[in-house]
């Protein structure tokens, strides 16, 4: 958009100079009779449209992001066994694995584990 102030003296053009550049234009060319002042101006629309923009682009972020999940257990019993096959934690009564059926061995304590062979694996 462009305004022409048509001004009668030297001191009005003056006057009016520094009127505009003290609400926020810039000086770019100044001749004896002639000035040009800039100012940017806010474009309400362009506003709008980007917020727009930010918000739809938040919406999506939200609802298309993957969840990330940790699930963490606390272990209160310092003797848990764990099935060899599975890795599941066992029962200090369990003679066969709950969730793979591999028997077992209780025998040796330092290493106990589900033994499973092909005599006497589980089968569904």
């Amino acid at each position: 958009m462009e305004i022409e102030v048509t001004v009668q003296s030297q001191k009005e053009f003056d006057d009016a100079i520094q009127r505009y550049i003290e609400s926020g234009y810039e000086l770019e060319s100044h001749t004896e009779d002639n000035a040009v002042l800039r100012k940017k101006g806010f474009k309400l629309w362009i506003f709008i449209v980007l917020l727009l923009f930010l918000i739809i682009g938040a919406i999506l972020y939200y609802f298309l992001s993957d969840d990330n999940v940790v699930v963490l257990k606390r272990i209160s019993n310092s003797n848990q066994y764990y099935c060899r096959e599975c890795g599941i934690s066992l029962t200090d009564d369990a003679k066969f694995c709950p969730k793979c059926g591999a028997p077992i061995n209780w025998e040796d304590e330092n290493d106990v584990s589900a033994q499973v062979t092909d005599d006497n694996a589980f089968k569904i």
